[in-house]
């Protein structure tokens, strides 16, 4: 309460004011090189020189990267992942910037620096780092009910994934192919990785920030310096003027999806990464425009060749208003979270949970619930009991009253996973006296398939197997917990609980009955995650088959 101008001034002292330094990098990211190879041309509608001439590679940049986190933050920070690609063309340079979600928190382009803003560290003390959890983000949420459907993705799994390599991008907004006629098409972006989709869960990502806050920038180099390099198709969804006025919400937004189960998207093209860690390096002197210097100065502008807008013809007036086609915010957030299996379902819920109890204003978290009412009112129902409020509050009435569309199993992270266990990678817990017979069998059948094993050991000076042998140890067992891991097998001489707890699957070596029952893992505790691993090239394929199931 402000006092009166008649009181005595309360008595100053002097204090050193509080100063905070923040970093100026945007995100945390990781860039590859790759080439991008046409499956067919596309000349009949796009004059874009990638998509000309079927077999054609263009050279690529890509750059992976989180958003909320500066340089020296965590890999595994629950955040939307960057997804740019840049083509080196033979008619210049083409940016595809995405991110690993098809739709984004804000309709109005103006309102960016506001999101970043409220998402970045609180300016008054500079923290927190790389986590949305706290009061500023979730106030701005709460009072912009377009984020929702966004929010239902960045609460899910798809906000924390296992790898660079095995998650999704988009182009998020619609664009426009023209071709040499100057007729227009519509086009939307998918990147799908070759590898399948996969995530970690919360439990996972916390353990792995702790153990490699470098993960998903090592796991990339690693996979491509060893030859592994990921790879993935770029489809498009294309549509005309009726489908985009047929369709239930307008294709201009960007907080709005297309599902693949209405229009399906055709894979033409594949992006294949080659070599990591490169930098960018100027070429020419100059790098703007208009320049004074001549040929050997850089590109110029060309108006003959270069970049032209669509031609078409508007009419009304111009004005600073949100169309009414832009106001229903809810239908695809409902549409989202109903097309998760419940496992994904309760991890949306806990991870809200999680998030808003970072919030130290209630009225903010009262607000957030609010708008959770006009997703499903379980969820808001299981996200008030999580935080201890005395029931879900009243929900805020929307713009427009949300509908209820068809659940799209493409949305789902577990109904679309990966359908063998290429790509990732097996942890093998070794000592002194391990079969022998066991390992060579069962590393023949994960090469075999494209993934790569690693020997976890109690210390990292080595091991020697049953025959002799001596085994080079990848991780000594503190340093190389199962959460690096995309599943273990215990191979074991005579003489991990973790991976239990999160449903990986655990292959059974000889001996491996002794660890198990000293960790408490009996046969009442085991499902069909254990998978008994013989010494025989069979055994060994059978296991590596069933990791295919990821969890």
């Amino acid at each position: 309460m402000a006092k009166s101008s008649t009181e005595k001034p309360a008595k100053q002292t002097t204090t050193t004011p509080l100063t905070v330094t923040a970093e100026t990098h945007h995100a945390r990211g990781f860039g590859v090189k790759g080439y991008f190879e046409n499956y067919d041309s596309l000349s009949g509608i796009t004059m874009a020189d990638p998509f000309q001439r079927a077999g054609d590679r263009t050279d690529v940049f890509v750059r992976f990267s989180t958003v909320a986190g500066n340089k020296g933050s965590m890999d595994l920070a629950r955040d939307v992942r960057g997804f740019a690609v840049k083509f080196y063309t033979r008619e210049g340079n083409w940016d595809l910037v995405g991110n690993n979600m098809p739709v984004f928190f804000i309709q109005v382009t103006m309102k960016f620096p506001d999101l970043v803003h409220s998402v970045k560290q609180e300016p008054d003390r500079e923290f927190p780092q790389a986590q949305s959890a706290h009061d500023n983000f979730w106030d701005f949420i709460s009072l912009t009910p377009e984020a929702m459907h966004m929010i239902t993705w960045t609460m899910s799994d798809q906000a924390i994934p296992r790898s660079f390599r095995f998650m999704e991008g988009f182009g998020v907004h619609t664009f426009r192919f023209v071709n040499a006629d100057s007729k227009s098409t519509y086009v939307k972006f998918h990147w799908k990785p070759m590898l399948g989709m996969q995530s970690v869960v919360w439990n996972e990502a916390v353990k792995i920030n702790g153990a490699d806050p470098d993960f998903h920038r090592r796991d990339m180099r690693n996979a491509v310096t060893s030859g592994d390099a990921p790879a993935w198709e770029l489809s498009v969804q294309l549509f005309d003027d009726d489908f985009a006025d047929s369709f239930d919400f307008d294709v201009l937004d960007a907080t709005k999806l297309i599902p693949e189960d209405i229009l399906p998207v055709k894979p033409r093209h594949r992006l294949h990464q080659r070599s990591a860690a490169a930098r960018s390096k100027f070429l020419w002197r100059a790098n703007y425009e208009p320049k004074s210097w001549g040929a050997d100065g850089g590109p110029r502008e060309d108006p003959d060749e270069g970049f032209r807008s669509y031609v078409e013809s508007v009419s009304g007036d111009k004005r600073r208003v949100r169309p009414e086609s832009f106001a229903d915010h809810f239908s695809q957030a409902r549409q989202f979270f109903s097309s998760q299996t419940p496992v994904e379902q309760a991890h949306i819920v806990d991870a809200l949970v999680f998030e808003l109890s970072k919030v130290q204003t209630p009225r903010i978290r009262e607000r957030v619930v609010a708008q959770l009412v006009n997703i499903d009112t379980g969820l808001a129902a299981d996200v008030a009991t999580g935080l201890g409020m005395p029931g879900a509050p009243e929900r805020i009435e929307p713009a427009r009253e949300p509908i209820d569309l068809d659940p799209s199993p493409a949305l789902s992270i577990l109904l679309s996973g990966p359908d063998s266990f290429e790509g990732r990678r097996l942890g093998v817990l070794v000592t002194n006296g391990a079969d022998a017979k066991t390992l060579r069998s069962m590393r023949a059948a994960v090469t075999n398939v494209g993934a790569q094993m690693a020997h976890i050991a109690p210390t990292i000076s080595g091991v020697v197997d049953s025959d002799g042998n001596e085994l080079a140890v990848d991780e000594e067992i503190d340093g190389g917990p199962s959460v690096l891991f995309d599943a273990v097998a215990l191979v074991l001489s005579a003489d991990g609980a973790d991976a239990h707890v999160h449903c990986k699957f655990v292959g059974l070596g000889p001996n491996a009955e002794v660890l198990l029952l000293a960790a408490g893992l009996d046969d009442s505790r085991r499902d069909a995650g254990y998978v008994d691993v013989g010494s025989t090239q069979k055994s060994s394929a059978a296991f590596v088959d069933a990791l295919a199931a990821l969890r």
